[in-house]
């Protein structure tokens, strides 16, 4: 139950900024292979984010699991968008 209150709390935080990171992609047109390995990474590392919800018990080695997985997740969309942002400048 908690994986998927997990879930839906971090749905509107995080879907705006995907979502706005994957339409400037499709926007500029850019193909790169670092875009979809930070992609692979982004996927990975919510479902792992998701995976720690259900198997590990509530404790702070819990938490900092999770925490890691979440930023990284943050680390990957910022990457993705200063990406893009420099291809669309550049051309």
């Amino acid at each position: 139950m908690r994986a998927h209150a997990n879930c839906i709390e971090d749905l509107p935080k995080n879907l705006p900024i995907y979502a706005a990171v994957v339409v400037a992609i499709i926007a500029t047109g850019v193909h790169s292979h670092t875009l979809a390995v930070l992609a692979l990474v982004l996927l990975v590392a919510r479902v792992g984010q998701t995976i720690t919800h259900i198997a590990l018990q509530p404790s702070n080695v819990a938490v900092a699991v999770r925490f890691g997985l979440y930023a990284a997740q943050l680390v990957c969309m910022i990457w993705m968008g200063v990406g893009v942002a420099v291809f669309a400048y550049a051309h």
